[in-house]
């Protein structure tokens, strides 16, 4: 057996590992019936607050049970995890990313952070990654999942949301529902943590514009993030809990 399949075969072995001990309680599970019927037809816009190191881990296990296999994901991450220049954990954390894109088929789209200043021509690089994603979505069957926030929180409070979420979710064309997904926890530990997941319900981009008629004065984006934070308790809403209260409903 050659390095690299020795290196893949241990990278596999670590995210099975990371997946079957992930412990979560999952409530709205027919908002996932909804959306796993929907993609017989259309595809799933999935997006989650950035709380924990693992929630990747944690929403990817949701996916596979849930929803579909990964070879129907795509997640985008932020460029400098999978960039070995920026550090050893980062050339660990990238390679076991691309070995899983090999070993389980899941797609990762990566995208330069707001304020990250390490690269030049940014623009360019995430105008290039954000037509792979909505074309990606543009296919029925397939599932994308991003963190709107662009980076992980440090409080477990909502941050504002980069306004790329409306643009994608407006490119993936017509067949496309978005679904919240809310974890409530600390720090994931495999074996070690419970963590519960909840699922709120699918919506279409035309329901947001409908939304935004009733809150004229409230961004695409962040009314779909106070869908999500709705589904989180009042400390963890951060940003968004004057807006959970204060935006009128349909």
């Amino acid at each position: 057996m050659d390095k690299e399949h020795i290196r893949l075969a241990a990278s596999e072995k670590i995210g099975d590992f990371l997946l079957e001990n992930v412990h979560r309680t999952v409530y709205g599970k027919e908002n996932l019936d909804i959306a796993r019927q929907h993609l017989q037809e259309g595809s799933i816009f999935l997006y989650f607050p950035d709380f924990a190191k693992l929630n990747a881990i944690l929403y990817g296990r949701i996916v596979r049970e849930h929803l579909t296999s990964f070879d129907n994901l795509a997640a985008i991450i932020a460029l400098k995890h999978l960039d070995g220049e920026r550090g050893l954990g980062n050339k660990v954390e990238g390679a076991i990313m691309k070995d899983w894109e090999k070993v389980y088929g899941v797609t990762i789209i990566p995208m330069i952070q707001n304020g990250d200043g390490h690269y030049e021509d940014s623009d360019h690089f995430n105008t290039r990654s954000l037509k792979q994603a909505a074309k990606f979505l543009r296919t029925p069957g397939h599932v994308l999942a991003i963190a709107p926030e662009g980076t992980r929180s440090k409080d477990n409070q909502l941050h504002k949301a980069q306004e790329g979420f409306e643009v994608l979710f407006k490119l993936g064309g017509k067949n496309v529902l978005a679904l919240p997904l809310a974890g409530v926890h600390g720090p994931i530990r495999p074996m070690n943590t419970n963590t519960t997941v909840i699922a709120g319900k699918p919506f279409s981009y035309q329901d947001l514009l409908h939304d935004q008629e009733l809150n004229p004065n409230v961004s695409l984006t962040d009314l779909a993030m106070v869908r999500m934070a709705k589904l989180l308790p009042t400390p963890n809403q951060g940003e968004y809990r004057d807006l959970v209260t204060s935006v009128r409903a349909a």
